[in-house]
């Protein structure tokens, strides 16, 4: 069995140097009127194609169970099947979809233009709670997806009730429509719909967010990832949904200058020993699209103790393998530096190597050895 066996403070030497039909246009930004507008009440027929009013926007349901469609704000005079109490924030007029409990509902939403491909769809909308009689929550978490092109937006899924998001979808091919499918008892809603020509669809990562610097010189990988479909909340710039990645697209990888360090295309960052201690920013830039990640670079500084990890029971003509680690007064472990092994005190038949290897020899009698090591920084 191998666990951490002693801690013996160690010696340091100080350094003193570290080393189509009608196509949309870009930037169009689409809502849905100014007034509240039935546009189907809440029954049991389905909706054939139908003009929401004067906003370009063509709606359509179909199903046999209750179904809604409403064009309303917050204060809207309430009916048939819409938001429960208060907690949907206001957002101007929206769209709002409702199905009652006796099944699923299917609805498409076609829109003012046309969408060529290698656009951004950007859609503002809201999983509200739902009421048909204002004293009961009727929301049961079942299906509430979006289909947009070739991305589906699982809104039960990825979103709270009552909270607005953002979700932005890159075109792969001319889309006039968003396909939409309610179970029992959900709803949607959706303020408005803009095309743009790119949208912010990056994220950056890296599993490394300090590192020591050493004699020796380090790589740091970070990864920029551009995806076809991004969810945020609504003004938010953090990702809590993304759907597949965009193969087409590349981030430029940079850094702010700094001495001693470099990053390539391929997001390797590379520090070396004439890095100074500091916080280094490294940037990963799409279009109109910046992901920014920091790197704490610090100073090896002084051990305080050091913990030795390996095995408790040896027996006679077998060896074993030892470990030094440094830590910090603050309980740090600092990259392993020059080790002295030795043991401490007399112990026939058994010595330890530069390395750490301790052999025991055949002829030896049972009982403890102790060992001990000590630990020197390097200066470079």
């Amino acid at each position: 069995m191998k666990r951490l066996i002693s801690g013996i403070v160690g010696i340091v030497m100080l350094c003193s140097s570290f080393l189509s039909v009608g196509t949309a246009l870009a930037d169009e930004t689409y809502t849905f009127g100014s007034a509240y507008s039935e546009i189907k009440a809440f029954d049991t027929s389905s909706l054939s194609e139908t003009s929401i009013g004067d906003s370009g926007y063509k709606i359509s349901t179909s199903s046999s169970n209750y179904n809604n469609v409403v064009v309303r704000d917050k204060s809207s005079t309430n009916s048939g099947y819409y938001p429960y109490g208060s907690g949907l924030a206001d957002n101007g007029y929206y769209l709002f979809l409702g199905s009652g409990g006796n099944g699923s509902v299917s609805a498409t939403l076609t829109l003012p233009e046309e969408v060529e491909a290698g656009k951004y769809i950007n859609i503002t909308y809201a999983k509200p709670y739902a009421t048909n009689n204002g004293s009961a929550n009727r929301s049961a978490g079942n299906e509430n997806t979006m289909v947009v092109g070739s991305e589906t937006v699982d809104v039960e899924a990825i979103c709270e009730y009552d909270t607005w998001y953002t979700t932005s979808i890159k075109t792969s091919a001319a889309v006039s429509q968003i396909a939409i499918t309610l179970g029992k008892w959900s709803a949607l809603a959706i303020s408005e719909i803009s095309i743009t020509d790119s949208a912010d669809v990056l994220e950056l990562t890296s599993d490394v967010t300090e590192l020591y610097i050493t004699s020796e010189t380090q790589t740091v990988l970070y990864s920029a990832t551009v995806y076809s479909c991004v969810t945020t909340e609504m003004d938010g710039t953090e990702i809590i949904a993304k759907g597949s990645a965009d193969s087409s697209a590349s981030a430029v990888y940079s850094i702010d200058t700094y001495d001693g360090m470099s990053i390539n295309q391929n997001g390797e960052l590379t520090v070396t020993s004439a890095a100074a201690p500091g916080t280094v920013t490294v940037r990963a830039t799409y279009g109109t699209s910046e992901r920014t990640m920091t790197l704490l670079l610090k100073a090896l500084g002084s051990a305080a103790s050091v913990s030795i990890y390996g095995d408790e029971l040896v027996k006679a003509g077998e060896t074993a393998e030892y470990t030094a680690l440094p830590i910090t007064e603050d309980g740090v472990v600092v990259p392993a530096r020059a080790t002295k092994w030795e043991i401490v005190g007399e112990y026939a038949g058994a010595e330890i190597s530069e390395h750490g290897t301790l052999t025991v020899s055949y002829t030896s009698a049972a009982g403890i050895v102790t060992i001990k090591s000590i630990t020197y920084r390097v200066c470079f």
